[in-house]
């Protein structure tokens, strides 16, 4: 049980992800949460993590977000960041069986990085996930695998 709560890596910022090699080797799918990761809560990346965006996606890194965010902030989300670097916004509205309720599939559920998986057809050890808070972001990473 305890082995879901731990991180295999930890960084003091996201914009150091690049300069840790050994950490993106083998991996194919990049998947980060949003609010305190890739920015403060309710924000949008500064320059420095739009620079290392741009940077992964240019070294051929499949790229997407994984949020629990709903309704104007995943828009939001899609329009400034995931249409800016392509790379898509996964909500639970995205995954959730039509008629179910999406609060089903929100962090620490794994079907919102299991759908990015099959999409960039990443297998689990290809698959990286990048977020702060371990019972949502480090305990979905580790049920998807």
């Amino acid at each position: 049980m305890l082995e879901l709560l731990r991180p295999t890596y930890t960084l003091p910022q996201v914009e150091d992800l690049p300069y840790h090699g050994h950490i993106l080797d083998g991996i194919k799918l990049v998947a980060f949460d949003v609010d305190g990761t890739l920015a403060n809560y309710h924000e949008l990346p500064d320059t420095v993590v739009k620079r290392m965006l741009a940077s992964l996606g240019r070294a051929g890194f499949d790229l997407c977000v994984i949020s629990n965010a709903y309704n104007e902030r995943a828009l939001e989300l899609q329009t400034k960041l995931g249409d800016v670097y392509n790379m898509p916004i996964v909500t639970p509205e995205t995954v959730a069986a039509s008629g179910s309720d999406p609060r089903r599939y929100r962090k620490p559920s794994p079907e919102m990085l299991l759908h990015a998986m099959k999409y960039f057809a990443a297998k689990p050890d290809q698959t990286l996930m990048v977020g702060d808070q371990i019972f949502k972001d480090i305990v979905s990473a580790h049920r998807a695998g």
